[in-house]
């Protein structure tokens, strides 16, 4: 959404700063939605070589620390990583 952002528009009395909406179907999408496409938008970047790729490094990490602590909950027990 656009909304905060502000625009110069130019009048006969010189410019004054107005506040810039989306409208349309844009200004109506919710967070989740939006979400969703910039996840699709940098999907097809990365595919066309126009972003680079970066390995979910961080994501993996984390996942194994939660099956260590779902691990653990269900022996009881310390478990290495």
């Amino acid at each position: 959404m656009f909304r905060g952002l502000t625009s110069d528009r130019k009048n006969a009395g010189g410019s004054r700063r107005s506040l810039v909406e989306g409208s349309g179907a844009a200004a109506r999408e919710s967070v989740f939605l939006q979400s969703y496409r910039a996840e699709l938008a940098h999907f097809i970047a990365v595919v066309n070589e126009t972003t680079p790729y970066d390995p979910p490094d961080d994501q993996l990490i984390v996942i194994k620390l939660m099956e260590a602590i779902y691990k653990a909950a269900e022996e009881g027990k310390e478990v290495r990583l």
